[in-house]
């Protein structure tokens, strides 16, 4: 299992390639991401899902976002209660 620094690497590469439209082919995107085709597939499913409006043009050959969105991941952690 991936630690948590890089799935938000990940999808931040992801993002970025999605941005400037230079994702290439699904084949070409997991092999740039050296992931494998199934990796992408998930991660294209999970963005998908959380709202992210991913498609894909067949004439350029890339993946692209139908309208601007922005990816922003943040971890905190919260003390609910002080032990001393």
């Amino acid at each position: 299992m991936k630690n948590f620094e890089d799935v938000v690497d990940l999808i931040e590469r992801a993002d970025r390639l999605i941005r400037l439209k230079a994702t290439g082919t699904f084949y070409e995107f997991a092999a740039t991401l050296h992931i494998s085709r199934a990796s992408v597939f998930r991660l294209l499913q999970y963005v998908r899902a959380m709202g992210a409006p991913v498609q894909y043009c067949k004439y350029r050959k890339t993946y692209y976002y139908q309208y601007p969105i922005k990816i922003e991941i943040t971890f905190r952690v919260i003390c609910l209660e002080r032990i001393d």
